[in-house]
């Protein structure tokens, strides 16, 4: 994962960097016969912070992923249930262009002001894609917006929401 920019700040002393490179060690994904279940590892919570002036508008994440996939899942802003006021405090993602080179697709998508994962279904398998901001809920606090975490969807498996509904059934 690659970004436009990221903010730096320094903290009690210590330089804080908001790189997209905590996406990677966060999310522990665990595959059993009939559910799954995803825990998020909490010891350091840090989102992807754009780090220009204003709300980021036009900066962009560039994922690649391991394998073809169709679907992602986006929690947006600064998640962090130790530090709840974050989620407001900073601003979130509103709207975001999604684009890919091969095959070539470029749409956009509108996420849920709520602390969840926001299921993207893209219009093809890829294995690449450019997420773009393209508008943002403001925070309360701060102009910086944040994105906590996106998974890659198995293609191996159903969509989450087929899986959800046979566990139900």
């Amino acid at each position: 994962i690659t970004a436009s920019s990221y903010l730096k700040e320094t903290i009690n002393g210590k330089v804080i960097s908001y790189t997209p490179d905590f996406f990677i060690d966060k999310i522990f994904l665990q595959h059993t016969h009939d559910t799954f279940n995803i825990w998020h590892y909490d010891s350091y919570t840090a989102p992807w912070v754009e780090g220009v002036k204003g709300h980021g508008i036009g900066e962009w994440l560039d994922v690649e992923f391991k394998y073809k996939s169709d679907e992602i899942q986006i929690l947006n802003g600064f998640v962090d249930f130790r530090r709840m006021n974050l989620y407001l405090d900073n601003s979130r993602v509103k709207r975001v262009l999604i684009e890919s080179e091969n095959p070539k697709f470029s749409k956009e998508y509108n996420l849920e002001d709520i602390v969840k994962y926001n299921v993207i279904q893209l219009p093809e398998k890829t294995d690449k894609i450019r997420i773009t901001i393209k508008d943002v809920y403001p925070g309360r606090k701060w102009d910086d917006t944040c994105i906590s975490s996106i998974l890659i969807t198995n293609p191996d498996l159903p969509p989450r929401e087929k899986q959800l509904e046979e566990n139900m059934t």
